[in-house]
């Protein structure tokens, strides 16, 4: 019941911040209607090439009904969302910039299905350049900083800018794989749109996983931070 605390929750962070708007499109979810969150930063001088930021905001527990804080999955990758959105609208973009927060990524991806399928609808999936998924990324079993980046053959070069980026700005060892699968880029990729996923690497380690317990004091900001300053560092180039 809560989702919908989520969903005003970051319409009003988006909403502070310069240059966006924000929009709420709403979909199924079985019976219930639940909203995806976009913000949208206009491009400066390439305002028809689209990269899309996303992260799911909605979460799952042994007992979703009465909790479900979802802090690793994926209140954190919602916050690297968001941030990624500060950072952007202070230095604004060439290209036009969409900041996803999704629903219904719990119940099989539907929030980013959703919006893909909006996409080609309106004929606008041919602009989308890029799309960074961020899920799952403020938790480390231990002291190494592995982060996993996840697409599809003919999406390399996405795997290629962020190791790149990781390897110049962070402490991130980089795993790399080319089976994408169970996150929101998988949409975007089945439709021929280049995406990736980047993930703690010790994401099935997580002790908390879809549970009542997946709360903020588990996580470690510097593994957030790193990740995001990859993800920064990539969209600044692309």
């Amino acid at each position: 019941p809560g989702i919908l605390d989520a969903r005003d929750w970051l319409v009003a962070a988006f909403e502070a911040l310069p240059g966006v708007t924000v929009e709420t499109p709403a979909f199924m979810v079985g019976s219930t209607v639940a909203y995806n969150v976009i913000a949208t930063l206009p491009g400066s001088s390439r305002p028809d090439d689209w990269y899309i930021v996303g992260g799911h905001y909605d979460a799952t527990s042994e007992a979703p009904m009465s909790a479900a804080p979802g802090a690793e999955d994926n209140a954190s990758g919602c916050a690297g969302v968001v941030e990624l959105a500060r950072v952007l609208t202070a230095y604004p973009p060439e290209g036009t910039v969409l900041f996803i927060c999704y629903a219904g990524e719990e119940q099989g991806l539907l929030g980013s299905e959703d919006h893909v399928a909006d996409l080609v609808a309106s004929g606008d999936a041919g602009k989308v350049q890029a799309m960074l998924d961020l899920d799952m990324i403020a938790y480390t079993g231990d002291s190494d900083l592995d982060c996993l980046l996840e697409s599809e053959s003919f999406a390399q070069f996405l795997i290629d800018l962020l190791a790149d980026a990781a390897g110049q700005y962070t402490t991130l060892r980089i795993e790399t794989s080319l089976w994408a699968w169970g996150s929101d880029h998988v949409p975007y990729l089945d439709h021929g749109i280049p995406a990736l996923l980047a993930i703690e690497n010790d994401w099935s380690e997580y002790p908390y996983y879809h549970t009542t317990n997946d709360l903020p004091y588990h996580l470690s900001v510097t593994m957030g931070e790193e990740i995001l300053k990859m993800n920064v560092a990539a969209m600044a180039v692309l």
